[in-house]
């Protein structure tokens, strides 16, 4: 179940980087050190939630390099994120607020409706995902430290 939870949340992610016009790169924005933690679980509930930290470990011309790391033991990889950003389609987008601990994040609202996919970014989260929802996972932010 976590192996498939996380590769549908990176479907979801994947379809929204570069998804709109951003005066900064969802990585490249943060110095190194830069982190997120994200919990996914299944839409229905059933299984037990996955962690997994992403930590901006470097910047260079052509891309954002990002450590992926699976909380608990699990799977550890090296990631790109190319700059510029590749632009996708995307059905309806939308400003959005999200509780985050005691306060409200302003996010933008990507649909992909033939996936069934909403993805929240959040310019001050590293990464930008503050949240995405298919039919079979649920992706939030836990906590993240953004280093500028």
């Amino acid at each position: 179940m976590a192996a498939t939870a996380i590769s549908v949340w990176f479907v979801a992610v994947a379809l929204a980087i570069g998804s709109h016009q951003q005066a900064t790169h969802r990585w490249a924005s943060f110095k190194v050190g830069s982190w997120v933690l994200l919990e996914t679980v299944a839409a229905d509930g059933s299984g037990h939630p996955t962690y997994v930290k992403f930590t901006l470990t470097g910047v260079t011309p052509t891309a954002a390099l990002v450590h992926q790391e699976v909380q608990d033991g699990g799977m550890m990889r090296d990631l790109s994120f190319p700059i510029p950003e590749k632009k996708h389609a995307f059905d309806r987008e939308r400003d959005e607020n999200l509780p985050f601990k005691d306060r409200q994040l302003r996010c933008r609202a990507y649909d992909f409706y033939e996936r069934h996919t909403t993805v929240w970014e959040c310019p001050e989260v590293p990464g930008f995902t503050a949240q995405a929802k298919s039919p079979l996972t649920v992706t939030t932010l836990v906590e993240f430290e953004a280093k500028y």
